[in-house]
């Protein structure tokens, strides 16, 4: 018995080794092991990081008549140029020829979520939508329950909290949940007529209950409202049609006045930018759209003139973030660098003369946002700076040093310091 255990063992140990030298047998694959990552916090992919946003980046810019606002996204507004109203929203007087004015980018208010600049007034909202407003306020387009000339200032009267407010050439509007409230001059449905005009409003009067509306932009006695998202948008506007500029076919003033709504442009809009005599709106396709009263080529159409449908600008050239001031327009093209037409008179463009098609600002920096004026335009680069040109005469381009005259291309406003 022992030598057949023997043998047998010994057969064994041959066949293994015979296995092992002529067919290695399979190895165990290894076993997948969790990444560093995954095997931190549980298997739980780490969240990425939160980018740091820095506080001091210019988001907003606006441009009244001869002043301009820049808003920091930490909450600091400042402002600069005519101050002759309190416009610029600075208590103290700064003295300059032809009048009252801040020459540098200034810190006027703190915890400022919006701002939007009128003709010689301004306002802004709080974080938690308080409206409060500067400036001239002889129609009431302050909002503050009574009337009155030069360096008035408070909170809007009514107690309403706004999500977005713009200023226009003599009247304000928000938009509130319960629908658009306006004040100053702005025709109210049935309260006004061409014979008793005008009619003012120093506290807010709703204009319409439709509470859906996300941006608005105020002309002269009438604003536009924009909702929605492409492609189920919309624009309306409201108010007086002097020229076709709430883009109604035929013209209601001055036979009649009140509100009137304008429903022609199509539901792609992304935007809309009101001014005294016209509007212009962008579009989701790229392009921007104008119309009312383009006596200066204010509507980018080649021509001059009234026209009450709106109008292609630039014969379909690609530009956003359209910006419209008193004698001229701006946009941007899809690299930033800005672009206007309408009046040349202090710089605002770039040659002499009337431009009815879009001309390149000369030296332009690649912008994130601009904002026109009467005769300049302003602004935010995309190096943080902001940027202006046109007429210096009440220090509208906020380069220090006073009786700058004026710029054809775009100079660098002096930095705030604080």
């Amino acid at each position: 018995m022992r030598s057949v255990v023997s043998i047998a063992l010994a057969t064994a140990v041959a066949v293994q080794l015979v296995a092992c030298n002529d067919s290695p047998l399979p190895t165990r694959p290894p076993e997948a092991r969790p990444s560093k990552l995954l095997a931190i916090g549980g298997g739980i992919p780490l969240p990425t990081p939160t980018p740091i946003l820095n506080p001091n980046a210019f988001v907003a810019i606006t441009a009244g008549a001869y002043h301009t606002c820049a808003l920091r996204r930490n909450g600091n507004l400042y402002c600069w140029g005519s101050n002759d109203y309190g416009q610029a929203l600075a208590t103290t007087s700064f003295r300059c020829y032809p009048g009252w004015c801040l020459t540098v980018p200034t810190l006027v208010a703190t915890g400022v979520a919006q701002v939007s600049a009128g003709y010689d007034h301004t306002c802004f909202l709080s974080g938690s939508g308080v409206a409060s407003c500067g400036g001239n306020n002889d129609l009431g387009q302050l909002g503050l329950g009574s009337l009155g000339y030069g360096f008035q200032s408070g909170q809007v009267a009514g107690g309403l909290t706004f999500s977005a407010i713009s200023a226009g050439q003599e009247s304000t509007c928000g938009l509130a949940t319960t629908g658009v409230y306006c004040w100053g001059h702005m025709p109210i449905a049935g309260n006004e007529s061409y014979w008793t005009w005008p009619v003012i409003y120093s506290t807010p009067q709703q204009i319409t209950s439709f509470a859906g509306y996300k941006s608005l932009s105020v002309g002269q006695e009438y604003f536009c409202a924009h909702f929605g998202t492409p492609p189920w948008s919309e624009t309306d506007c409201y108010g007086e049609n002097h020229y076709g500029n709430i883009n109604q076919d035929t013209a209601q003033w001055p036979n009649s006045r009140g509100i009137m709504l304008g429903t022609s442009l199509g539901n792609s809009t992304m935007g809309v930018s009101a001014s005294a005599d016209y509007t212009c709106a962008n579009q989701a396709s790229g392009v921007v759209l104008c119309f009312g009263w383009g006596k200066e080529g204010e509507l980018g159409n080649g021509q001059l003139g009234q026209f009450w449908q709106a109008q292609l600008v630039g014969n379909g050239q690609r530009l956003s973030g359209v910006t419209t001031g008193t004698y001229h327009a701006c946009a941007l093209d899809p690299n930033g660098l800005a672009y206007c037409w309408g009046a040349y008179q202090f710089g605002d463009l770039n040659a002499p003369g009337v431009w009815t098609t879009p001309a390149p600002v000369l030296g332009s920096p690649s912008f994130v946002a601009i904002a026109a004026g009467t005769n300049h335009t302003c602004g935010i680069g995309t190096d943080n700076h902001i940027w202006c040109w046109g007429d210096d005469a009440f220090g509208q381009l906020g380069v220090s040093n006073f009786g700058f005259g004026y710029s054809r291309v775009p100079v660098q406003a002096t930095d705030p310091t604080t």
